[in-house]
Order: C-alpha cells, then sequence, then structure tokens
C-alpha cells in the first residue's frame, strides 16, 4: 500500500519536472527574441559601437547608464519583426533629432529636425512571418526624444512587444514553440501546487496514526497556547508595515496632510494591518494541529522577519530621495540588494537554528514592542505639528476678485519654458488672442531647482545662501521683503492658494492665527476631493510608503516592475477613481484650477494680490493636451509637452472667465514657473568651462541643470492690449518684484531694473543656486549650493560657470587620504569630475581613478589652518605633451604642475598657512591648453598632510 502511493507522487514530481525543464530547453534551442541595440557616442554612427541585446525601442537605456553620453549621440536597432497572419499593421515613429524606420529594407518613416519631429504613423500591408526591422536614431544637440509603435489590424497603437520581436530571422514553427512555452509555463506554477497538494495528502494519510500519538495536541487547551505563540507573532510584521510605518511618516511630514493620523488609519490601515495578520495567522493555525515544534519555528521566524522589517525601515533604509514625481533610482542604491538579502537570510537561519529560546519569549516580546512602539508614536502625535493636520475648505473670498484693482499672479509648477516657446510657436495665433497684451520672457531663469528656495527668490527678491536655517530666512525674507509685504501697505489684500506643504505655506504668509497680512489663503489639498475620499486615498498612500520603506531592496524593484503585484498587499483598490487620479500634481491641479474658474466672482472692496500656485505641469506625465488622465506615462519631451498644453489650457480658460468678469484689461496679470525641468532645453549647445554635459559624482549633468533653471515669465500690464510679444532680455526671478512695482507705480523699487525696460542687447550677469534637489524642504541647512553665473544666453553651455560654492556650516570633510573613485569619495569631488573609472596600472593591479570632464574641476576638503602639504596621486594617458595643471585653493594660485607618463605618481602641493581658512575648502584644478590635444587627466588619490 506505501509503495503505491509513493509511485504517484514519484510520477507527479518527474511530470512536474519535465514540465518545468520545457520552456527553458525550447528557448535555448529557438531563436532568441528581442533586437540588438548599437550605441554610437558620436553621431552618423561614428566610432566604436557598445553592443546589448534588448526587447525594446527606446531611449530608457540612457537613464540606467549615466556615464552615456546625452549629446551628439546615434544609436541602431536591428531585428526582425514577426507577424502571424497576413495584415496591414501601421507604424508609428516621432524622434528628436532624427529616427527612420524601415521594414524589409525600405524606408518607412523619416523624422527630423527639417520635416518635423512630431510622431507620425503610415500603413503597409505585409505578409505573415518574419520582417527585417531596423531603426536608426540620431541626436545632435538639444532635445532628446524617441517613439517607436505599432498598431496591428484593428488594435490601438503600442510599443512592440518582445514577443515579437527578434534578434534573427523566425519561422512560424519557432514562434508556436516559443508561444507553447510561455503557456507552460504560466501553468507550471499550477501543476506545482498540485503536486504539493498531492504529497501533503499522501503524507498526511501514511502519518496520520503516527501524527495522533505523537504530535497532535492532546487537548484544546495545549492546541490554545500553540495558537498563541503565532497570534501574537504573526502581528508583529503587520502592526510595523501597516500602522506604525504610516504614523512615522505622517509625523515626519505633518504638513502634507489634512486631516490627522487616525481618520487615515481606521479603517483602511488598520483593515490592512487586520488583513495580513491574518494571512499569516491562519497557516499557523494548521502548522500548530500538525506539530508544536513546527509552530515555535514558525514564531521564531514570525519575529525575527517583524523585527527585521523594522530595522531596515527605520535604521539601514537608503536614501531614495524625495518621491516628487520623478522616477526613484533604484540603480544608485543596487549595490546594497547582496548585503540585505544576506542580512535577512542570516537572521531566518538564526530564527530557525535557535527557535526554541526564541520562540519561548517571541509572544511577549512582540507585544512588547509593539507597545513600546505605539507609546512612541502617541507621544509625537500629542505635539503642536499634529494640530495642523485638519481638513479646511477654501474660504469664499478665495474666488473673489476685485472690480478694478488686481494683481493675478499664476504659478504653473516645473513649467520648462523652451516647452512654451515651442508651444507657442505652434499655437500663435490662438495664444496672441487669448493672452493679448502679454510680454513673453523668452531667456528669463529661475534662481533654484526647487519650489523650497525658488518661491521665496521670486516673491521676495532675496536668493538663499545658507546663511541660516531655511525656514528662518523664508519666514524673514517674506516678512521684511516680499512683494506681498509692499502690496499690503499700499492697501491690497494678499490671497495665496499653493500646493506647498502646510509648515512651508505657513513660513510664507505667516501662522493662521496671526497672518502676516489681510486677505485670505488655501492650501490646496492632494487630492482635491471630498474628505470620506482624500481620506482613502492618503491612507492608501502612506500604506504604499511604508511598504516600499520596509522592504529590502531587491523587493523595492518589484514597486516599479510590477506595482500591482507590489502593492496588492494592502488590499486597497487602486483603480482610476476620482480619489486615485488626484493623487499626482498635474491632475490635481487640472482638478483644482477648473474648479476655481468655475467659481471666480467680484466682491472685494479692496485691491487683491492672488497668488495661485498650482502642480501643473508637474511630473509625473499623467494628463494629456486636453487635461483628459491617461495614467503615469513615461517622462519625453513629447508626452511633457502635451502636460503642458494643458496648464496652457487651463490658464486661458481662467483669462477667458476675467475678461467676461471684466476685469482681464484692468489686470496686472502674471504667468510665471518656479523652475522648470530636466528636459534638454532646445537650442542648447557648446561646452562650459566648469560644468559638464554628462552627470558626475555630486552634480547633474549641465543640459538638466540649464532646463531647471529655464523657468517660464509672462507678464500682461494694465490695460496692455495686442498680440504677444518677445523679449529677449536677460531676466531673471529676483526681477519680478521691482516690475511689480514699476508697474503699480508703489515705492520699494529700484529704477532700471523692471523687466520691461531691460535691453536685451546689454549684457548682465545672472546667478543660479543649484543644489541636490532631493533637499526639497529642507529644515536646517542645504548640504551643499554651487553659486552659477550665467553670463550670457542660457542655453549657451559657454555661458555658464561656477563660481563658488557654499556648504552647510556644520559640514566637515575631515578626510586625509582620499580614493576618489569610489562612492564614497563622491562628496569630496565637486563639479567638472567624471565617474568612477577603472584602469591596469603598469604594475597590474587595477586602479580606480576620476578624470576631469571640463577644463576646470573642483576638490572639496577640510584644511588644518597651518601649512598643509596635498599630494595629488595622478598620470595621464598617453600622448606626446604632458598635462598642465594650476592648482588653486580658495582662490589663490598655489601650484602649477607638469604631469606625465601613464604610471601613476605622487605630485606634491604646498599650501601656506590660513587663520581665515573655511571649514571646507575649494581646491580648483585648471587644466590648461586645448582639452581635445593634450593627455587626460587622470587622479587616483588624494592625501593631505600637516607640514
Amino acid at each position: 500500500m506505501k509503495s503505491r502511493p509513493a509511485i504517484v507522487v514519484a510520477v507527479s514530481v518527474a511530470l512536474a519536472l519535465t514540465v518545468s525543464l520545457f520552456p527553458p530547453v525550447v528557448e535555448w534551442m529557438s531563436p532568441k527574441t528581442g533586437l540588438t541595440r548599437s550605441f554610437f557616442a558620436l553621431p552618423a554612427f561614428g566610432g566604436p559601437p557598445v553592443e546589448s541585446q534588448t526587447t525594446e525601442i527606446s531611449l530608457r537605456f540612457l537613464d540606467d547608464a549615466p556615464d552615456l553620453p546625452r549629446q551628439q549621440i546615434s544609436a541602431r536597432w536591428r531585428g526582425f519583426f514577426f507577424l502571424s497572419r497576413p495584415q496591414t499593421v501601421e507604424f508609428f515613429a516621432g524622434g528628436n533629432d532624427e529616427v527612420e524606420l524601415r521594414v524589409d529594407g525600405e524606408l518607412v518613416l523619416s523624422r527630423n529636425l527639417r520635416e518635423g519631429t512630431r510622431t507620425q504613423g503610415r500603413r503597409i500591408a505585409l505578409d505573415a512571418g518574419a520582417h527585417q526591422l531596423s531603426v536608426d536614431f540620431q541626436q545632435f544637440s538639444g532635445g532628446m526624444a524617441l517613439n517607436i509603435q505599432r498598431a496591428l489590424e484593428g488594435q490601438a497603437p503600442t510599443p512592440f512587444l518582445a514577443t515579437e520581436l527578434f534578434r534573427d530571422r523566425v519561422e512560424a514553427r519557432h514562434v508556436r514553440m516559443l508561444s507553447a512555452a510561455r503557456w507552460v509555463r504560466r501553468i507550471t506554477p499550477y501543476m506545482w501546487a498540485g503536486v504539493i497538494v498531492l504529497f501533503v495528502g499522501t503524507f498526511a494519510a501514511l502519518n496520520y496514526r503516527t501524527w495522533r500519538t505523537t504530535t497532535a495536541p492532546r487537548s484544546a487547551r495545549e492546541y490554545a497556547g500553540r495558537l498563541w505563540l503565532v497570534a501574537a507573532t504573526s502581528l508583529l510584521a503587520p502592526a510595523i508595515v501597516f500602522i506604525l510605518g504610516p504614523h512615522t511618516i505622517f509625523a515626519n511630514n505633518p504638513g502634507e496632510f489634512a486631516v490627522p493620523f487616525g481618520q487615515l488609519a481606521a479603517p483602511w490601515l488598520l483593515r490592512s494591518a487586520a488583513t495580513n495578520w491574518l494571512i499569516l495567522f491562519a497557516p499557523g493555525c494548521v502548522i500548530a494541529v500538525l506539530s508544536e515544534r513546527a509552530t515555535r519555528v514558525y514564531a521564531a521566524v514570525l519575529l525575527a522577519i517583524g523585527l527585521t522589517l523594522w530595522g531596515q525601515g527605520n535604521l539601514w533604509n537608503a536614501d531614495y530621495g524625495v518621491l516628487a514625481g520623478r522616477d526613484v533610482d533604484l540603480a544608485e542604491h543596487a549595490a546594497r540588494a547582496p548585503y540585505e538579502i544576506a542580512g535577512f537570510g542570516a537572521v531566518l537561519v538564526a530564527a530557525v537554528a535557535f527557535y526554541r529560546p526564541i520562540s519561548r519569549v517571541a509572544p511577549f516580546a512582540a507585544l512588547v514592542f509593539i507597545g513600546l512602539q505605539a507609546v512612541g508614536a502617541a507621544a509625537t502625535s500629542a505635539g503642536p505639528a499634529a494640530d495642523r493636520a485638519r481638513w479646511i475648505e477654501p474660504p469664499p473670498e478665495i474666488y473673489q476678485f476685485s472690480p478694478s484693482r488686481n494683481v493675478i499672479h499664476i504659478v504653473l509648477d516645473e513649467f520648462q519654458s523652451d516647452v512654451f516657446t515651442e508651444i507657442l510657436q505652434q499655437d500663435r495665433a490662438e495664444l496672441d488672442s487669448r493672452f493679448s497684451g502679454f510680454v513673453y520672457f523668452a531667456d528669463h531663469t529661475g534662481a533654484f531647482p526647487t519650489t523650497s528656495m525658488s518661491m521665496p527668490a521670486m516673491l521676495t527678491g532675496m536668493e538663499y545662501r545658507n546663511q541660516k536655517h531655511a525656514p528662518e530666512f523664508v519666514r524673514e525674507a517674506f516678512k521684511d521683503s516680499s512683494i506681498f509685504e509692499k502690496v499690503s501697505r499700499a492697501g491690497y489684500d494678499v490671497d495665496a492658494m499653493s500646493i506647498v506643504p502646510i509648515a512651508s505655506f505657513e513660513e510664507w504668509i505667516g501662522p493662521e492665527t496671526a497672518p502676516n497680512w489681510k486677505g485670505s489663503r488655501f492650501r490646496i489639498r492632494k487630492p482635491f476631493i471630498s474628505q470620506g475620499d482624500y481620506r482613502e486615498v492618503s491612507a492608501r498612500q502612506l500604506g504604499e510608503l511604508s511598504l516600499f520603506r520596509h522592504v529590502p531592496h531587491s523587493l523595492k524593484e518589484l514597486s516599479v516592475k510590477r506595482p500591482g503585484a507590489f502593492y496588492r498587499p494592502i488590499w486597497m483598490d487602486r483603480g482610476d477613481t476620482p480619489a486615485q487620479i488626484r493623487r499626482h500634481e498635474a491632475s490635481n491641479s487640472v482638478a483644482f484650477l477648473e474648479h476655481f474658474a468655475g467659481l471666480m466672482s467680484l466682491g472685494r472692496d479692496r485691491p487683491v494680490y492672488k497668488l495661485i500656485h498650482v502642480g501643473v505641469p508637474h511630473r509625473p506625465v499623467v494628463v494629456d493636451r486636453i487635461c483628459q488622465f491617461i495614467g503615469p506615462t513615461d517622462m519625453s519631451r513629447e508626452s511633457y509637452t502635451a502636460q503642458s498644453r494643458c496648464a496652457v489650457k487651463l490658464v486661458a480658460a481662467l483669462l477667458d472667465r476675467a475678461r467676461a468678469l471684466g476685469i482681464y484689461d484692468s489686470s496686472l496679470i502674471i504667468v510665471s514657473s518656479d523652475h522648470g525641468t530636466d528636459l534638454n532645453p532646445l537650442g542648447f549647445n557648446g561646452k562650459s568651462d566648469s560644468l559638464s554635459l554628462v552627470p558626475g559624482p555630486s552634480t547633474s549633468r549641465l543640459p538638466a541643470t540649464v532646463g531647471s533653471a529655464k523657468a517660464i515669465m509672462f507678464i500682461k500690464p494694465p490695460q496692455a492690449t495686442g498680440p504677444i510679444s518677445i523679449s529677449e532680455a536677460p531676466t531673471t526671478h529676483i526681477d519680478l518684484q521691482p516690475t511689480i512695482l514699476d508697474i503699480l507705480e508703489l515705492p520699494g523699487g529700484s529704477p532700471g531694473t523692471s523687466m520691461l525696460e531691460r535691453d536685451p542687447k546689454q549684457p548682465r550677469r545672472r546667478t543660479y543656486g543649484m543644489y541636490d534637489p532631493r533637499q526639497r524642504f529642507p529644515k536646517e541647512y542645504l548640504d551643499r549650493i554651487d553659486v552659477l553665473s550665467i553670463d550670457g544666453r542660457s542655453t549657451d553651455a559657454a555661458s555658464w560657470h561656477v563660481q563658488r560654492s557654499i556648504w552647510n556650516p556644520n559640514a566637515r570633510l575631515d578626510a586625509r587620504d582620499i580614493d576618489v573613485g569610489p562612492r564614497e569619495a563622491h562628496r569630496y569631488l565637486g563639479p567638472g569630475w567624471s565617474f568612477e573609472q577603472r584602469e591596469h596600472a603598469s604594475g597590474g593591479d587595477e586602479v580606480t581613478f576620476a578624470r576631469p570632464a571640463t577644463p576646470k574641476a573642483v576638490i572639496f576638503a577640510s584644511l588644518p589652518a597651518g601649512a598643509v602639504e596635498l599630494v595629488l596621486r595622478a598620470s595621464t594617458s598617453a600622448g606626446p605633451a604632458s598635462a598642465v595643471v594650476r592648482v588653486v585653493v580658495d582662490g589663490r594660485e598655489t601650484a602649477r604642475l607638469e604631469v606625465e607618463g601613464a604610471a601613476y605618481r605622487d605630485y606634491p602641493v604646498r599650501i601656506p598657512a590660513d587663520s581665515a581658512r573655511p571649514s571646507i575648502s575649494e581646491i580648483t584644478l585648471h587644466l590648461e591648453g586645448d582639452r581635445d590635444e593634450t593627455p587626460v587627466f587622470k587622479l587616483d588619490r588624494l592625501t593631505i598632510r600637516e607640514r
């Protein structure tokens, strides 16, 4: 009897193994899917290609390889496209600067700067079988985009599927076999599940008598004792991830929420925790029936998992930056993955190995840990910050205007001006009518890359330089020097609406109980929906952020690749309800602006300055050109331009409403953005002496920096009429306040500083403060501000220069022996450096080094006040001449080095004593000569020695 069930189980296992091996064997024997991509670091497909295999035709690979250039490049995709039946296929191609799509050697579509870069389609009839597919892409300068899709007969356009692309020509039998292999792979898990059920059932039947006499509970009391082991420990992980974790996020960001945490926890987060507790507890109930030993192992493992998840979320979670619409840079922290998995594995092994002592205390330890965390959470919830989270409806005065004197200032967050320039060129006639009387400043620049510092600069005329804590600076600047203060003195009410957190909003206009000026306010909540819907979507947002925070890096990658599966444990609907749609800045601001324009009315006796700061076209891209929700979409120039068109459409509708109320002509209207985004600006070209065109260890690429600086500025003075006029004057955000005061004829302005009076031909130096955009709303100092000067047009790279860097006054860089290649040295490498590179030195050892990417490259270090010897260990590439390097320390030229030869040598630099030396010194290396002719300077190590 026992042999027959064993044979059945063995045959089932053999069958499951055979089925499992079928897909990889078929895929190994069949032609490989995908295409061959060739990347060239030069246009016209010049230079040696970097070849790789891919399943998509896009430029996404550039985001995964920050060391690759973004300018003057070309790429090819080659392979075959398979059709199972004859049909008419429509191919689509669009690209900036040039793309050609060929099928079977025939040119199907060509898009370029001469004929246009917008996506176009073309239908062609194709037979069944494999068709040769080739795509050629070139980028010369400025913007970059590529869109390749196909539409099968009767279907909507989509990118090519990986299953229909092949590296070599295939036959129908190959494709049928691969399809069968994919089908078998889908059913394999179910087959193994059946085998497991069969095995468990057989094992249970054969061992039932043994179980009854040895491991089964002898009484209900004993069974209850086993359940207690798993009931308490099953609660630990769900409580950490779905209750304590969300509370930590809420407590650190109270200004982001419009209701207290309790209204978010109940019922949604509590339900998520309870559901996951049941999922963990249910297997424990079964295990408790089978074996006391297995129950104790399970309890020990549950305790270990819960504590490890807490450690992952609170002790060693990586800094993934602020989730403000930009894609999470998972590749930056990929090196953590094996260590985190090894750590989790070691904890689980230890829990299993020592399950007896751990299981004895596991229930008590789990409940005590939850209790202590809950007490701490309750203590943080009792502070004044918690009182800020309360539901507020827009006051009626927000929608009301003066019949005759209004300043309407609309800020479209993250609107890059060259994108608007493109829209203006294409829709000039319509915009001339709807934006009559406006002056557009085409070469305007912002002040900083994020809202927290750019908005204060625009509204106060003061630029932050780490002179004090950022919130204190902002409060004082607004109260003492802002345009709000000056128009308020002239009798204006100040109405403000903004998407910024409540804490930042109150830094601008004062607390609600003690406002700085007379007027109304409304912090635009996200999502802008009913209170019940808001609570639900905010609870889901907290749950998703907490889950992302508490899992190891390897699982975080699933949040991008398979978000539906990753977030399933939250057990909340992710469908396109109004609440879900308006979770994003752009779609939420669409709803608010449409609501606002519909309720605009007259009713104010005093003149009004009305600030309307909204989050469209802020990333992510989620709406199309007519403001319809399309869901999160890959960021590209085309998709971002469509979302920007939506912003223009909304503003035009608001202006139409102002005309209907009779206040358009008499109002001063400003349409601006706080900053741009990181798209390559149209027309950008040239090279800078100190800012690289590619990302560096601690700096972004210059085209992205310029994109962030290109904020829009659009002004209509009262009674101005006629088509839009375009000014090329070199204006900047700090010019706005004197411009407004000059137009309104109010005191406080400076003669000749109005944007409307600036001569486009008059040279001017503008400044831009660049810092890590992940420091979104700093609570103290910024880590480092690179003060950049713009001495010419903003789209000319040669106009951009590094002037100086201003560090957090409390920061120190005290290392005395710095290997400049690895990540640990990135803080020491300022503007102008490449990422880590590797080579084998003459002795055979591998050397990591960095090289200057521009003629000027900056090193940061904290030097002693006394005399110092700085030793640069460096070499050069092969060449007939040496590399001449001038070393400038804190603005003083200190040495001139001649570095020659491929062998790494030490080059000492003697630095005299300086009692006024800053806490962090700037060591600038100036490379002399033509960089195309002189050898490449390679820096391996930096050593600091006191003399």
